[in-house]
């Protein structure tokens, strides 16, 4: 329309496809037919561990039972293989076998069993002691392209492998979880790399889904009685709406310009409870977020089981491991046309199996010394 302007543009230009969640296909099997295969597995522990590649299991594997099998496997790649199959299970229904066949309780009998864990998490949880614990993290993440590989391809293997182990020292403190110096240190150096940072497992996790799952306009009802280690558990299923902005998740990085802008978004959730009759408590909890297929995060959620640790001389509910997964896009960062610029790949899953061990009281001990006493050596 305007013949007096010009347009000037570069020649070249790039091709940056449109990617769509492609999941290799998996072979889907029962708890019991996993049990099967693994007691008439014959291969080494290498083809073990690539049978068990290919599966994906339709209902949870309990932690009890994948911990049954933990020396009895032919190797270490068999049972990398075999967290990663039971962990992406957590968020399943345990097979019916494990479900009591007992009559779901009447609506006041669930009524008297919420207000119970309500009372739980508002008065027990705040009178937690300061301790601290040994917080064992296993990444696992898919493998990288291979040399020569292009960023539109998608990646030939799409099993989880485990990538690497750390421990860091957890403080629970004026019931705020701090990590102490050197996991701060770790936790900031794989933020560019790897980001899947869970903060609340010890309590405002708890919290987040009780207040948002007795908020109106969410829904909270009985699913079904669930096997204890002890006795049978209340389970509760509940779905928050995004309106609520109680739960939000984050992604590292955003492919513009040049991958390094972090993306965070609350959303809706939902996900179950587990609760002990008798105390109240919270023993096993599962959140998972609701997000729109737009975002460069389509999966992402937290399991956590809680369960009776001595501390101090007293025993406390506090949580003995966590799953924690998020299935994201890739980011490549190119150099073309004499520029540097982030371009999204294909998705791929991160997965944290995190065990929490050696609860101790944290508390300091002072002596007073008379001046003739000799101090004691330090320790």
């Amino acid at each position: 329309a305007n013949p007096d302007l010009a347009a000037n543009t570069d020649t070249g230009y790039y091709d940056q496809p449109v990617f769509y969640d492609q999941p290799a296909p998996a072979q889907r099997v029962t708890v019991d037919q996993l049990e099967h295969m693994l007691g008439k597995a014959n291969g080494g522990d290498k083809d073990v561990a690539q049978e068990l590649a290919g599966m994906e299991l339709t209902e949870r594997m309990s932690s009890v039972k994948l911990q049954v099998w933990k020396g009895r496997l032919a190797g270490e790649r068999s049972w990398v293989a075999l967290v990663a199959l039971a962990d992406r299970s957590m968020f399943l229904a345990p097979p019916v076998g494990e479900i009591p066949a007992a009559a779901p309780p009447d609506s006041a009998t669930q009524h008297a069993m919420l207000a119970r864990t309500i009372e739980y998490v508002d008065k027990t949880i705040s009178k937690l002691p300061n301790f601290f614990t040994t917080r064992t993290t296993v990444q696992y993440d898919e493998p990288p392209q291979e040399e020569g590989q292009t960023w539109k391809t998608v990646a030939g293997d799409q099993s989880l492998h485990k990538l690497e182990t750390f421990n860091t020292t957890v403080l629970f403190r004026n019931n705020q979880e701090v990590l102490d110096a050197d996991g701060r240190k770790e936790r900031k150096a794989r933020a560019p790399e790897r980001t899947l940072i869970t903060v609340g497992t010890f309590g405002p996790i708890l919290v987040m889904v009780l207040q948002g799952a007795t908020a109106p306009g969410s829904d909270l009802k009985w699913t079904r009685w669930e096997k204890g280690v002890s006795s049978s558990l209340a389970v509760f299923s509940f779905a928050v709406p995004r309106s609520l902005p109680l739960f939000e998740v984050g992604f590292c990085c955003l492919a513009d310009p040049d991958g390094t802008l972090p993306f965070k978004t609350r959303t809706g959730y939902h996900g179950e409870f587990a609760i002990d009759l008798v105390s109240g408590a919270i023993l096993r909890l599962t959140v998972q977020s609701d997000l729109e297929p737009r975002l460069p995060i389509i999966q992402s959620g937290i399991m956590v089981e809680y369960g009776s640790v001595e501390v101090g001389g007293q025993n406390y509910i506090c949580p003995l491991r966590s799953v924690s997964f998020q299935r994201q896009r890739t980011v490549s960062v190119l150099h073309e046309l004499g520029k540097g610029f982030g371009v999204y790949g294909p998705f791929a899953t991160v997965l944290d199996d995190v065990a929490f061990s050696q609860y101790h009281m944290f508390r300091g001990e002072a002596r007073v010394l008379s001046g003739d006493e000799t101090p004691p050596e330090e320790k």
